[in-house]
């Protein structure tokens, strides 16, 4: 449970990122693929090879994107870039399904925090929810990266973050329940956790 300073700085960054959203680049989202979760459907971000994981939110279907962020050593090849190892934009529910960058202000809810690096295993966290850490680790079965996070005591590969605002002002929205959805590393069934900040 987030301390009533941090719920209020969660719920003023929620509130400003309700900016309106311009189109830029291009990724495909499969439409005939909804998820469910709350009230609606939502359209399930897909063919985008680096995606660790996305956030979605009850008042629109555009999601933020967090993929793994790669870089060039001459040395050793294309390596996880340490020092910015996610990617993080906005992949709108447009037309076009367009893409653009997080502003500074959506970075404070959006934005992720690396708190350290060892070796195959970097620990980070959103920067608005600071109490689920996030491990971002190779997978070699499924020869990518991939999001790992503790759910009552599983380890358990983190696809979705889902937040789900019931009411409020744009200046101060209640926030109902975050929802986590992924599967558990050890039998690969799904689980969905949902808890009110």
């Amino acid at each position: 449970m987030m301390a009533p300073q941090q719920s209020n700085r969660f719920l003023l960054v929620i509130t400003l990122l309700l900016a309106t959203l311009a189109a830029s680049a291009q990724v495909s989202v499969d439409p005939g693929s909804p998820a469910r979760s709350g009230a609606g459907a939502y359209p399930v971000p897909a063919r985008i090879p680096n995606m660790l994981f996305y956030l979605q939110r009850s008042l629109d279907q555009n999601s933020v994107i967090y993929e793994a962020n790669f870089s060039e050593d001459k040395s050793r090849g294309r390596r996880l870039d340490t020092e910015n190892p996610v990617n993080i934009y906005w992949l709108l529910n447009d037309v076009n399904h367009s893409t653009k960058a997080l502003s500074n202000v959506q970075k404070l809810g959006y934005g992720i925090r690396t708190e350290e690096y060892e070796d195959d295993l970097i620990q980070l966290h959103l920067v608005a929810y600071k109490k689920m850490p996030i491990r971002l680790k190779y997978a070699p079965q499924e020869n990518r990266y991939q999001a790992y996070i503790s759910v009552d005591g599983k380890d358990v590969v983190l696809q979705k973050v889902f937040i789900h605002i019931d009411g409020g002002t744009k200046l101060n929205p209640h926030v109902a329940f975050i929802e986590l959805s992924g599967t558990t590393v050890q039998t690969g069934s799904r689980i969905v956790h949902r808890f009110r900040p």
